[in-house]
């Protein structure tokens, strides 16, 4: 294990108004710090958990764009005036780092960043700056510079544009380039409506997703590459983005869909240096049906959910074995004993170094055996505010943690009113 989440802070994001913090480290019997391999957050609906995927998700397009992301209406809690907060703690190669920017959305600048090395000694400052008196700022003089490395670049119009820097100046420092790395290759985020654009997949990822096919009971016992006239995507949906596939660089999986509701064409794409061959993957399922084999189209919701779910797993494997996967309602259409199985997964030794952080209603996971106190959190709502915090709050000796949950001893559960939704009755 060389790379490791172990805590992500944020404040004023969303429906969060405070600051929030999601530990991925717990103590040992003997008191020594160890990593958590699950992150399960329940909550009622509306309660926030969509929101923290949220933040992960804001973070990372804005560590890898540069600029403040503007695909939210409005990041910041209630449209607040006050800053917007994000920094990770992290492990890399065996080194602890603290990296971090704060924002204003409403104007929108950047209004510092911060690179630190965590040592048991005290901190050092990789780099961290901030800005002096008001906001927008016309050069680099308007940045108060705590600390930056011999050759770190402030380009004027990135200051102008306000940018992070944390991208910019990876050449600067390797530690540098170990945290943007963590972010562009290690962070993955998948929400609920969860597609396969651009999936990288490796030589043996067909005989790898049909062994997971089989193992979680699909019915699926083939797989087969049918060649695929690309032209065809073309003119049945003027709308096609054709950058989804000429941008492609590797072997890779892409669902493409005509609409939303559609379940679409599984794509597989093999790239032989500037030429791409495409096809579609079908399925069989039958015995006796030897030569039949169906497009996703004829799978069940649950099963693309399933194949869903796979594939992002052996993306992570082949591309970054240590990762950490972040998913929104892993649920979805899946059965619970499936659920529970494939969270189990990252139990075993080949998944040992991947964390997963994910949302989900089902509480049955809180006794099966997948996650221990440390791994359980909750997310509640009071007066339109959310609050993440950790099962462990309540006490270390706690048996039958799904019925204490429905009965709510932790809150995180819906409160109904006490309007009658039904018709006027006489007394």
């Amino acid at each position: 294990m060389i790379l490791m989440l172990v805590q992500f802070n944020f404040e004023n994001f969303l429906s969060f108004r405070e600051m929030q913090s999601l530990r991925m480290v717990k103590k040992d019997e003997n008191g020594k710090e160890v990593r958590c391999n699950h992150a399960l957050v329940y909550g009622a609906n509306a309660a926030g958990k969509s929101n923290l995927i949220q933040a992960f998700i804001y973070a990372k397009n804005c560590v890898q764009i540069g600029k403040i992301d503007n695909y939210l209406d409005y990041p910041c809690f209630s449209k607040s005036s006050e800053p917007t907060y994000m920094e990770f703690v992290l492990d890399i190669k065996g080194n602890r780092y603290s990296y971090g920017f704060e924002f204003d959305y409403n104007n929108p600048y950047y209004q510092s960043e911060w690179l630190h090395q965590l040592k048991p000694e005290g901190e050092e400052v990789i780099f961290e700056w901030s800005y002096k008196g008001d906001l927008p700022c016309s050069s680099a003089d308007d940045r108060n510079i705590v600390h930056v490395p011999e050759g770190f670049s402030f380009d004027s119009d990135s200051v102008i544009d306000s940018k992070l820097f944390l991208g910019d100046n990876c050449q600067v420092d390797s530690r540098i380039m170990d945290v943007y790395e963590w972010f562009r290759h290690s962070l993955a985020v998948k929400e609920t409506n969860y597609r396969f654009d651009e999936t990288v997949v490796s030589a043996d990822y067909l005989d790898s997703l049909l062994k997971y096919l089989q193992y979680f009971d699909t019915g699926i016992i083939g797989i087969k590459l049918e060649p695929f006239d690309i032209e065809t995507i073309k003119r049945e949906d003027v709308l096609c983005r054709d950058i989804l596939f000429k941008g492609v660089v590797k072997d890779s999986v892409i669902l493409y869909r005509r609409s939303f509701s559609d379940v679409g064409r599984l794509i597989y794409v093999k790239v032989n240096g500037d030429s791409h061959e495409y096809y579609e993957m079908r399925f069989k399922h039958s015995k006796v049906q030897k030569e039949l084999y169906t497009s996703i189209e004829s799978e069940s919701t649950g099963t693309v959910r399933i194949i869903q779910l796979i594939t992002f797993l052996l993306e992570r494997m082949d591309d970054v074995s240590d990762s950490i996967l972040v998913i929104d309602e892993i649920e979805c259409s899946i059965h619970p004993i499936v659920m529970e199985a494939y969270v189990k997964l990252f139990n075993l030794p080949e998944f040992k170094d991947i964390q997963l952080v994910l949302t989900t209603h089902e509480q049955a996971l809180m006794n099966s055996g997948c996650a221990a106190i440390d791994d359980i959190w909750f997310i509640d709502k009071k007066n339109g505010c959310s609050r993440l915090y950790s099962l462990r709050s309540f006490g270390k000796d706690l048996k039958n943690i799904d019925k204490l949950y429905l009965d709510g001893r932790f809150s995180a559960t819906p409160r109904f009113s006490d309007y009658y939704l039904g018709d006027d009755q006489d007394d």
